[in-house]
């Protein structure tokens, strides 16, 4: 488990520390991105997106090679802007979005609530207007992927207290 103050800390000055151990042209770039941010704020985003990736399964987010790091997900003034989602709702089990999840044990309390609140007759007509082909499947696997979420979460809960789960507003 990370230790709770290096989520409040600086992100440039947790930054400048890491490129001491990692030489990486990335790590510099975004240095010069993350001024006046804390990590908390930079995790809580991170946080977000695996989550939304999850639940989309969305399996491109990130490339190994390190010239293609932010392709799909630009950063600019300490925000992330995730782009291309063109993966996402896949109807068979991708095991990457998975093994990304099981890395984020901190969570925003809202977003886990509102989806905690998202049903079935609400969400399906919104992301998939017009069932057709593989559709329906798609929606099944989202609903899925919903539960194993939420049964993520509340284990976590279960195991460390919602005060250590629930980092993020």
């Amino acid at each position: 488990r990370l230790d709770e103050s290096v989520l409040d800390e600086d992100f440039d000055d947790y930054l400048h520390r890491l490129a001491e151990h990692i030489e990486s042209h990335k790590i510099r770039e975004l240095r010069g991105e993350t001024k006046g941010h804390s990590t908390r704020h930079l995790a809580q985003q991170i946080s977000n997106l695996h989550v939304f990736d999850f639940l989309t399964s969305n399996f491109d987010r990130y490339s190994g090679i390190e010239n293609y790091y932010g392709v799909n997900s630009h950063f600019a003034d300490g925000h992330f802007v995730p782009i291309d989602n063109s993966t996402a709702f896949a109807f068979v089990e991708i095991d990457v979005v998975g093994y990304r999840l099981g890395r984020v044990q901190r969570f925003s309390r809202s977003l886990i609530d509102a989806i905690r609140m998202l049903r079935p007759e609400v969400v399906d007509p919104i992301l998939f207007p017009d069932l057709r082909d593989r559709e329906p499947t798609r929606l099944k696997y989202f609903w899925r992927q919903r539960d194993e979420l939420l049964d993520y979460v509340d284990g976590l809960i279960e195991q460390f207290g919602e005060e250590q789960v629930y980092a993020f507003p």
